[in-house]
């Protein structure tokens, strides 16, 4: 093939032909070892190019670490280069441990010691940067993962130091296009694993049934000068400048049936002797395999008159043949046939023909022994350890929260779970009801002639949209008329009614109503939002963030007031049934975190005092009030991170304390949720017992 170049033809020109597509990667390592540029075309060319092979077994790797060949392949490839040593090594310490050899890598203890520095750190390094590298496979998309190999090791530069590297690298981009491809068709719903399972099926190396019609990628289209290998059949109805039909040596290999079976009906057996490994031919099996033997030597001849009338310009016919028997067309391949054919006298060859007999004493530097090409060591020595990559970080689950989120975080980190994360809808009240009970509701609410009670829910909502209404400056009982327009249409009991009107009108008369009355500017329902870890307006960057800085707090006051020197006013109206209990209690068991909260955004927001006041409309008499200043903006900081960092850690706990008031809606309950119904479902704890 050198001297073909040498004299003047060009790669382009010329195409090799074989009669099995597992030949043609022999044939294209043989041809690169002598700088000759080479493109598979179909059989196995592609899906057996090396490149292709490292990168779905690293593919295979990523999706599964414990599928044990594939990761020896991506350890043994050049994208680590560790030695047969190192995987001795493995493997033995896989076997002792009982365990997979990635457990191994993970935690070797001091398995590779013994080893070579390079192959130790080879090792090493490749533990550290798959793991990342498997942290991030469900997140990104395969064709990023290829890339993300190849620039972590060095892979694409080492393939084009290589012979061909141009095509090598082509290859792996179309492995590249196949994987965007196959996402972009909707297949990405299934990872790795749905894309490996496309490769298996199209791929005859990994068990597909259409592989063979897989070419390699081409570099330049059809203008690629190199020489192109194909199988016989692949060449049918085509025609090139230069021929070569390669290992006419080689015969076919006649298979040995235990049964043979005529087109007549005769039938053929191989039996075994009692007691002996010896079979011996019965009924028709040896005239059945005369015939078949004759058909195949007919199709052979066959194929092998297309191979050869595929040349326009010059056939090269190339093969092992036995020299002492070349006359009698004896000698096992097709060469034995052939040769005579061309020139029957070995002494005086025909015109037009040319004879180069090779024999052992003619072997030399240049000549390839194909029996080396399969050795290790072989192709350029192992790529240098790569630097460890950059920690993939997780996302954080959230990137804001508000004080009610906060809340239901901290009264069940599962709950918060499934309805903030997972995204599961509330399970509305009463659905749990059979239809029987619904209608059984709906009737002694009809015959008792009055309207549904308002949950608490709906209770709060309704004093809040009362005292919204409410003008601090000239305070007065909300009238019937009032009541009935902030219900918005919804019927509420002349008893409720009037227990509102009370609340409102208790917080109208009191002193913290004329305390707002008195203030230089008053806002409701005012939004707010801060990062947290920075700090107050005005105030120097603290020394040291919360591993939660950054995220954003947001949620809204009842009322801000800002009062005179800096001083600003919150005041959070609470609607609930005290039952007895001190307001003070209450607040310290179920609104520390609001009142830390709402002190902070204040500060936030330029204060330089803030007090908030936690008012109970059932006891105006008694608000819970709590004052802080700026100084005190750091120790609050830390008080929040310490319960957004567990939200950023993931640490979404269940309940210890499950019960109605908190487990009622939750879509978890009665399946996903450890506690059983009949817990969720159980009073809250100041009416157990």
């Amino acid at each position: 093939m050198a001297e073909l170049v040498a004299g003047g033809a060009k790669p382009g020109d010329v195409v090799v032909l074989a009669r099995a597509s597992t030949d043609l990667r022999t044939y294209e390592r043989a041809l690169e070892n002598l700088g000759v540029p080479t493109y598979t075309i179909g059989g196995r060319g592609y899906w057996a190019h090396p490149q292709v092979v490292d990168l779905l077994a690293y593919l295979s790797a990523l999706a599964n670490p414990r599928e044990e060949e594939a990761l020896y392949t991506v350890l043994a490839s050049r994208l680590v280069g560790v030695g047969l040593d190192a995987l001795v090594v493995l493997a033995a310490a896989a076997r002792a441990a009982a365990r997979d050899p990635w457990w191994v890598l993970r935690d070797p203890g001091g398995t590779f010691d013994e080893l070579a520095a390079p192959d130790r750190d080879r090792l090493a390094a490749f533990a550290r940067w798959f793991a990342g590298e498997r942290a991030a496979a469900s997140r990104v998309g395969i064709e990023e993962l290829i890339e993300r190999a190849l620039e972590l090791t060095g892979y694409d530069l080492a393939m084009l130091a290589m012979p061909g590297g141009a095509r090598r690298l082509a290859n792996v981009r179309k492995l590249m296009r196949l994987a965007r491809a196959h996402e972009a068709a909707g297949g990405g719903g299934g990872g790795l694993r749905a894309f490996l399972e496309l490769v298996q099926r199209r791929s005859p190396g990994w068990g597909g049934a259409d592989g063979s019609r897989e070419s390699e990628a081409p570099v330049e289209g059809e203008a690629l000068d190199a020489v192109r290998l194909m199988t016989i059949h692949r060449a049918k109805g085509l025609e090139f400048e230069i021929v070569c039909v390669a290992d006419l040596g080689r015969g076919p290999r006649h298979r040995a049936e235990l049964l043979r079976i005529g087109r007549d009906g005769r039938l053929g057996l191989r039996l075994a002797e009692p007691g002996t490994a010896k079979r011996e031919p019965a009924l028709h099996y040896a005239e059945l395999g005369a015939e078949q033997q004759r058909c195949e030597e007919q199709e052979e001849r066959r194929l092998f008159y297309v191979a050869m009338t595929r040349a326009r310009e010059r056939l090269i016919l190339s093969g092992a043949a036995k020299l002492d028997a070349w006359s009698c067309g004896a000698g096992g391949g097709p060469i034995a046939w052939i040769g005579p054919a061309f020139v029957p006298d070995l002494s005086s060859p025909p015109e037009g023909v040319r004879l180069t007999l090779v024999g052992p004493e003619d072997l030399d530097d240049r000549t390839c022994d194909m029996r080396q090409l399969d050795r290790p060591g072989q192709e350029p020595g192992p790529i240098e350890p790569p630097p460890p990559p950059p920690t993939v970080e997780a996302a954080p689950p959230v990137a804001h929260l508000s004080y009610t989120a906060l809340r239901e975080y901290e009264r069940c980190g599962y709950r918060f779970y499934a309805e903030r994360m997972l995204g599961l809808p509330e399970v509305p009240e009463g659905a749990d009801r059979t239809e029987a009970e619904c209608a059984d509701r709906r009737e002694r609410i009809g015959r008792a002639g009055v309207p549904a009670p308002l949950s608490g829910a709906a209770r709060g909502v309704l004093a809040h949209a009362l005292l919204e209404r409410l003008d601090f400056r000239r305070p007065a009982p909300p009238s019937a008329a009032a009541i009935a327009a902030a219900a918005g249409g919804r019927a509420v009991g002349a008893g409720e009614g009037q227990e509102l009107a009370a609340m409102v009108g208790r917080f109208a008369a009191g002193s913290l109503c004329a305390r707002l009355g008195r203030a230089r500017e008053v806002r409701r329902e005012q939004r707010f939002s801060f990062a947290l870890g920075d700090p107050p307006l005005g105030d120097p960057a603290p020394a040291a963030a919360p591993a939660a800085a950054g995220l954003v707090i947001t949620g809204a006051f009842d009322v801000l007031a800002r009062e005179s020197g800096g001083r600003m006013l919150v005041v959070d109206y609470k609607s609930d049934r005290l039952q007895g209990a001190d307001p003070a209690s209450v607040v310290e068991a179920g609104y520390a975190l609001q009142r830390l909260v709402y002190a902070l955004a204040a500060l936030h927001a330029g204060a330089e005092k803030v007090e908030v006041v936690h008012m109970f409309l059932e006891r105006v008499d008694g608000p819970v009030a709590a004052s802080f200043a700026r100084a005190d903006a750091d120790r609050l900081q830390r008080d929040l991170a310490g319960v957004t960092e567990r939200v950023l850690r993931r640490e979404f706990p269940v309940t210890v304390a499950p019960h109605r008031a908190i487990c009622r809606g939750c879509p978890a309950e009665g399946g996903l949720c450890s506690w059983p119904l009949e817990t969720t479902r159980r009073p809250a704890p100041e009416r157990l017992g």
